[in-house]
């Protein structure tokens, strides 16, 4: 075997191992935590984001501004302790929402614009009906799966291409 071929398969077995890895990692976490710790991240970053901008808009005197930051911290607030519920709620109807209103706005062209608008709405209604941990955990073993499968695909083109090439 040549050298350029030894290369060629340990790079190949390398990038095999690590998305069969990837793909049993993304299979084996729970979805649920996985949202709560994402969410609770961004919760942070908002909170610490209002605060900043409360401090200057308290030196501004705006009072709108004032009144939207304190909402944001509020918000941000109850995305962490009322993450499921709340999260669910509105990515939900977000998902719903939209594509049905770019639906009523285009129904001259109806159907290509359904075509475009069939993936949110399938999203809002599985977020809606599974809940958010559900919905991401299932997306966490589609992704899983789809690694793994398509790690294995690679390996075998790649030893088909390597036993031809002498």
């Amino acid at each position: 075997m040549s050298e350029m071929k030894k290369y060629l398969l340990i790079r190949m077995l390398t990038t095999v191992l690590v998305g069969i890895a990837l793909g049993i990692l993304f299979i084996l976490l729970d979805g649920a935590f996985f949202a709560r710790v994402v969410f609770i991240i961004f919760a942070v970053i908002f909170i610490i984001e209002a605060i900043l901008a409360l401090f200057s808009e308290v030196v501004r005197k705006n009072i709108f501004l004032l009144i939207a930051n304190i909402l944001s911290i509020v918000l941000a607030i109850l995305l962490i302790f009322f993450q499921e519920t709340f999260v669910r709620i509105i990515v939900g109807v977000y998902f719903i929402a939209v594509p049905v209103v770019f639906l009523i706005l285009r129904r001259d062209h109806f159907k290509e614009e359904f075509k475009e608008q069939l993936p949110k709405l399938v999203v809002g209604v599985l977020v809606l009906v599974l809940g958010l941990g559900t919905f991401v955990d299932l997306l966490l073993d589609i992704v899983g799966w789809l690694l793994i499968l398509g790690s294995i695909v690679y390996l075998v083109l790649g030893c088909i291409s390597l036993s031809k090439h002498d």
